[in-house]
């Protein structure tokens, strides 16, 4: 056996048992890869008791994920496809709703990782429709 012939072995080896070739060329591939950063919320709704549907007790909560978009939410595509827009502000979203002026406060919570910053949120609407108005999707279930 050659020299070059037991040195090219040897590197094709190595880099199969690492994972690091380009099968179309022999050359190393990058091995290390950007992590993705992960967004995992969970997230409340409260509102008075005697103001809730009925079918409530005027406290609600889900748990979501993006990247991939998951969790218990109804709608995690859509919720994450906003959060993408607003990042950990929560709200900004540019819905043309008009809401009424009629205060029936909701209070929501996000506690989690947002591309994987830490956050801690507690925001109070005036009503369903401000809610939905200035955060989308995120905290519609």
């Amino acid at each position: 056996m050659s020299w070059h012939h037991l040195v090219t072995s040897a590197m094709f080896a190595a880099s199969v048992l690492t994972g690091a070739t380009d099968l179309s060329g022999g050359e190393p591939a990058a091995v290390a890869t950007e992590a993705q950063t992960p967004t995992t919320l969970t997230l409340t709704i409260s509102q008075d008791p005697l103001l809730a549907d009925q079918d409530t007790d005027g406290h609600r909560s889900a748990v979501l994920t993006c990247d991939p978009d998951g969790g218990d939410h109804p709608d995690p595509a859509r919720a994450c496809s906003d959060l993408k827009l607003v990042g950990d502000r929560f709200e900004g979203i540019a819905n043309q709703e008009i809401c009424t002026m009629i205060y029936q406060p909701h209070t929501v919570t996000a506690t989690g990782t947002v591309e994987g910053r830490p956050v801690a949120i507690e925001r109070t609407y005036s009503n369903k429709c401000v809610l939905a108005a200035e955060t989308g999707e995120i905290f519609a279930f």
